[in-house]
């Protein structure tokens, strides 16, 4: 326990009882009336005094405990402080970033001035174009041994693409016409994305969907060659757009059916794709609300 004055206290107040105790001799060594009133007064002031060292002595010990208990209380608490500082950090579950102004392009191209006709005809002409930005991205996601979820919300989006190839003979110089032509663009004021698979690689169940706000789309594409052909044609302007998408992997074979849903909308769509390990077809049409289904098979 500290100690403040009780030691003090307790001198005085052992010495204080010494007198008393001498003074309550006095009426035995003398009889005169004054002296034994005025020895009375003495006694009842002596009474007094030593009270009031009593009360103090206690209030003094009162005061030490407190204090004790005070100064305990503030170094378990700077304790727990330090202990929680000096612990490791725990990093989070969840992976987040967030970016702005966030843009890509790439651009390709094998039109030179320096190649003649001929080189053309030989190894073909190809011209491709992609750019993208967005004006706020969140990401959030987390990856485990047999789950995978992710998230991102974006919005100001703006992507647009061309790519153009064109030859007559293959590699290996043997006539092998290849035609690919694609061009397309859309833009949003929002866009939400959220992917969740279960599994292993070999066998899993995934679940993908999303959500646009504001979306004006259009996009054609032709491939056409002796491994794939490929028709596209999708274009048109909606309110709000949604689009879920649901697939399954067996032993390396997947499908993949997506639904997409429109409101405030006006567009029509149509694709067909076969080339080697993979068939797809699709169709949508919507005035002021549409519905559209594409199925994908990969083997």
């Amino acid at each position: 326990m500290l100690s403040v004055h009780t030691g003090k206290l307790q001198q005085t107040l052992a010495l204080c009882n010494q007198t008393n105790s001498h003074i309550q001799l006095l009426p035995y060594y003398f009889y005169h009336d004054q002296l034994n009133y005025k020895n009375h007064q003495l006694i009842n002031d002596m009474a007094k005094l030593q009270s009031y060292l009593e009360e103090s002595k206690e209030a003094y010990e009162l005061a030490e405990e407190d204090i004790a208990n005070i100064a305990t209380d503030v170094i378990e608490r700077v304790t727990q402080v330090f202990q929680i500082l000096a612990a490791p950090v725990k990093e989070p579950f969840w992976d987040f970033s967030c970016s702005k102004w966030n843009g890509t392009h790439r651009f390709h191209t094998s039109i030179s001035p320096s190649k003649s006709l001929d080189d053309y005809i030989k190894n073909g002409v190809c011209f491709g174009a992609f750019g993208s930005a967005s004006i706020l991205d969140y990401q959030i996601g987390k990856t485990m041994k047999f789950a995978k979820a992710q998230g991102n919300l974006s919005f100001g989006n703006v992507e647009g693409n061309t790519d153009l190839h064109i030859q007559l003979y293959d590699e290996d110089k043997k006539i092998n016409p290849e035609v690919n032509l694609e061009v397309g663009g859309n833009a949003s004021i929002g866009e939400a994305k959220g992917l969740l698979r279960i599994g292993t690689e070999n066998f899993n169940v995934e679940g993908e969907v999303s959500g646009k706000a504001g979306v004006a789309y259009g996009e054609a594409k032709i491939t056409a060659n002796k491994e794939e052909i490929t028709m596209k044609a999708d274009v048109g302007i909606a309110a709000l757009q949604g689009e879920a998408e649901g697939g399954f992997n067996f032993f390396g074979a997947k499908i993949t059916v997506t639904g997409t849903g429109e409101l405030g909308a006006l567009g029509a769509g149509v694709e067909f794709s076969s080339k080697k390990g993979e068939l797809e077809f699709g169709g949508k049409a919507s005035f002021l609300a549409g519905i559209g289904l594409k199925v994908k098979v990969e083997y």
